[in-house]
């Protein structure tokens, strides 16, 4: 949508503005003056707190959704949007006097009331009968409610400054990466930068300014560059008929996103300019290409070819970046077709039946509707709407589109369950690394995989980014947990007992309730309850000779370097086996040998092999008061000065550094990477994010290495 249209929607005040607002963008009919007629009577009398008459509104709305297609049914339901929630005319009066297909589509809108994240879950329930049962709708009610939301954002500076805020983060969250999820740049770019504005006015102010103050040179430059570029074409046999040339200057949330990933200022960013070529054909775009490439320099690692592999969103354009004399620029190029397909997505493919271009892919749409768990599905959506994507590459070339920070575990997941559950490493552009390495833009990916062992390890959980991997990693140490606490249970009694009871203690056990079992491995309190009633048991079944042996079955607690320990045997001291290495957080387990302790972690090979074998157990569980240990491996770029800068960043941050080591060499760390240990009693995602704002992570995990 052009900054003139926009402008000249908002100086529409009254009815009669906005209603010829409206008639010089679609043809009047039947349907679209009934609607308008029966909007006016709802909202008759009512106001905006803006002063102007409410019926502006949907009217407004109506004409956004009029520019992107000239559907008279969504045009007649954008009208009518609020008719159902604001007055007393239902869906069954909208049905008999308009159309069945205006009702249901004004109806789902009406129930699509709130889908941000603090929905209550009548609000989430709502959204999730919009996918499971209105599917025949839910695009075009999704292009209504964008609409609706793109004039609030436009007029929203009449409201609270708290709920300006609120707002523009629900649209930024959930709405304008639903307009990219079906292919609607005309609307994504302009929510983005609304809420830019409104969410981080110092950033968005320093860029207003740098455009504002370099406007005239920008425009010479695209002027002068448009000019050549054409003359340029014409030499390569197009003629004026053949192409057309836009230009724009990128919009602001797009040049604040680049200059947080590359941590750049303002005169740094290579492609402000954008020129954009359209055409016939595929093959005149590539035609195209081959003009610009001969004719400029290419920044090839800034070439991008979405038209042999289209983005999801139907998205198809070939992105080359050039250098000359003048100044850099980006250089997009498209057929006519294409260029409909990315500014109006969906809406292009029901206007424009004839369309060649990819029809957005939304099948996201379709998967929103698996689920009846509410929680499931509010994970599911948000995941399912990131907007912030990077393309990997399988060695054989297939791409695969990811949410950026992911790692190479993620990708392994996104490829099958099997692959993600059985991969042993990586190799990434070739090198050996670790799986839950964070992957880049445009990395080659090669899962390794073990099919003997599955190798899940469950602290991946708090490092793998993509639902789907934290579902399985989830499930399955759910599942595995379950079956370890109730085996270790058993070796906890043997401990407090007498290893001869076993065979008794199960049996009793059958009596007791099985979440009381599965609680005490690390509960104490169930564990004292289980024990007394075993106890009382056996002291039933052994008569006089029970005050003798089972005499001493209290459960002291005894403080041990960062862990709680109870137990009714004497203990001399605590080590630790070379077998693995407790982490802080860990779930963990510990085994009397001659009065001493060994700790594990509860996934740990010979822990399990202990377990199963019902070495005597000791009940462990951690301080609550210790603070958070991570480790820390980064990729520093080789300048002078960068690892002062590096530990600068953390200082600032209150993150407290315990350990450096650089120069060593694995599969975790290579040239110009640094590991640190941090102590802090900050959570992991705090302290990965503020490392990423300025370098790139290798690895994070927590490390309350007990043997420092």
């Amino acid at each position: 949508m052009e900054a003139l249209f926009i402008q000249k929607s908002l100086e529409a005040k009254s009815i009669d503005d906005a209603s010829s607002f409206l008639f010089s963008i679609c043809e009047n009919s039947t349907i679209i003056d009934k609607s308008l007629d029966l909007a006016i009577k709802a909202h008759n009398g009512v106001f905006r707190k803006s002063g102007e008459p409410y019926i502006v509104h949907p009217i407004i709305v109506a004409s956004y959704v009029a520019f992107l297609t000239q559907d008279k049914t969504l045009i007649a339901s954008a009208l009518l949007h609020d008719v159902i929630e604001d007055s007393h005319f239902d869906k069954d009066y909208i049905a008999e006097n308009i159309s069945e297909n205006v009702s249901k589509i004004v109806q789902g809108l009406t129930n699509l009331k709130s889908i941000d994240k603090k929905h209550s879950k009548k609000d989430l329930h709502n959204i999730h009968n919009l996918f499971s049962k209105h599917s025949k709708y839910s695009e075009k009610i999704l292009l209504i409610k964008l609409c609706d939301r793109l004039h609030n954002m436009l007029t929203i500076d009449a409201m609270p400054m708290a709920k300006i805020e609120q707002k523009s983060r629900e649209t930024m969250s959930i709405y304008a990466p639903i307009a990219h999820r079906m292919g609607i740049s005309a609307i994504k770019n302009i929510l983005e930068d609304l809420c830019f504005r409104y969410l981080f006015p110092d950033s968005f102010n320093d860029i207003d300014n740098f455009l504002i103050s370099n406007q005239d040179s920008f425009q010479a430059t695209l002027k002068s560059l448009i000019k050549d570029i054409t003359l340029k074409m014409n030499q390569g046999s197009f003629i004026a008929n053949d192409f057309k040339i836009e230009h724009r200057i990128k919009h602001k949330y797009s040049i604040h996103l680049k200059k947080q990933r590359k941590h750049i200022h303002n005169n740094e960013i290579f492609d402000v300019l954008a020129i954009r070529i359209l055409v016939n054909t595929k093959d005149d775009c590539y035609r195209v290409l081959g003009i610009i490439h001969q004719n400029y320099h290419p920044i090839m690692t800034r070439f991008k070819d979405y038209i042999a592999t289209p983005k999801e969103n139907g998205y198809e354009t070939i992105q080359t970046t050039i250098l000359n004399e003048i100044a850099t620029c980006e250089i997009q190029i498209r057929t006519f077709d294409m260029h409909k397909t990315a500014e109006f997505g969906i809406a292009s493919h029901w206007q424009y039946k004839e369309i060649s271009s990819k029809k957005p892919e939304l099948d996201w749409m379709e998967s929103l509707s698996l689920t009846d768990d509410m929680h499931e599905f509010d994970e599911l959506i948000q995941d399912k709407l990131k907007i912030d994507t990077i393309d990997v590459y399988s060695p054989e070339h297939e791409k695969y589109i990811i949410q950026r920070h992911a790692t190479a575990l993620d990708f392994a997941y996104k490829i099958h369950e099997d692959i993600g559950s059985y991969a042993k490493y990586a190799y990434i552009n070739g090198k050996k690394s670790s799986l839950i390495t964070v992957l880049e833009n445009n990395d080659n990916v090669n899962i390794v995989v073990d099919q003997s062992n599955i190798h899940i390890n469950c602290l991946w959980l708090n490092i793998v980014t993509t639902k789907k991997a934290k579902d399985i990693i989830r499930s399955y140490c759910k599942k595995y947990t379950k079956e370890i606490d109730e085996k270790y249970v058993f070796s906890l009694l043997a401990t407090i007992f007498k290893k001869e009871d076993l065979k008794k203690i199960k049996k009793i056990s059958q009596e007791i309730d099985t979440n009381d079992l599965l609680n005490a491995s690390s509960n104490i309190r169930s564990l004292r309850k289980i024990v007394d009633n075993i106890n009382g048991k056996l002291k039933k079944e052994k008569g006089n000779l029970s005050k003798l042996i089972h005499s001493n079955i209290r459960l002291d607690r005894k403080n041990i370097d960062n862990f709680v320990i109870y137990s009714n045997r004497k203990i001399k001291k605590l080590e630790y086996d070379f077998c693995c290495h407790p982490k802080k957080g860990d779930d963990v387990v510990a085994f009397l040998d001659k009065n001493n302790i060994y700790v594990h972690n509860k996934m740990c090979e010979e822990a399990i092999k202990m377990i199963e074998n019902n070495k005597s157990g000791i009940f462990i569980s951690w301080h609550l008061d210790q603070a958070n240990k991570f480790r820390l491996i980064v990729a520093l770029k080789d300048k002078v000065g960068i690892l002062a800068e590096f530990i600068t960043h953390l200082s600032k941050s209150k993150i407290n550094i315990t350990a450096i080591e650089l120069g060593k060499d694995s599969i975790y760390l290579r040239s110009n990477n640094v590991q640190i240990s941090i102590d802090t009693k900050l959570d992991l995602e705090y302290v990965r994010d503020t490392v990423l704002k300025k370098f790139k992570i290798v690895e994070i995990s927590h490390i309350k290495d007990n043997y420092l």
